[in-house]
């Protein structure tokens, strides 16, 4: 999903505006105050946004643009060992987590089928 989206602001707001989004979802989701156990899931993709907007801007990019170039290397290094399975989604999430993209490995965890002890030690 769009990390622009998650955050409800359009890919062209201010730092200022990202920012005033991203503390007013931080309030309401964080688990200090909010006891419903989907925040803090919630408050996990929040963050993954936040940071991934701020990655992108820092390099200059577009969403489409880096969404592109991320998702390309991680399918090719996924794909390319005959993966099968959610093999292939650890093997990017692998990926995903060395080259510090947390947004990408969280999309990647979510894919996983089978949620064993594996996918709880990524988690």
């Amino acid at each position: 999903m769009n990390p622009y989206q998650i955050l409800n602001v359009s890919e062209n707001c201010s730092d200022e505006e990202l920012s005033k989004a991203y503390k007013a979802l931080a309030k309401k989701y964080h688990p200090d105050v909010n006891p419903s156990p989907e925040a803090a899931k919630k408050m996990v993709e929040i963050n993954c946004a936040y940071d991934e907007i701020k990655k992108m801007r820092a390099q200059g990019m577009s969403y489409s643009q880096y969404s592109s170039s991320q998702s390309q290397g991680y399918a090719q290094s996924a794909y390319s060992q005959n993966a099968t399975g959610d093999e292939r989604y650890y093997q990017a999430l692998d990926q995903a987590l060395r080259t510090g993209n947390f947004f990408m490995a969280f999309q990647y965890m979510n894919a996983i089928r089978n949620r064993d002890h594996r996918w709880y030690y990524y988690a």
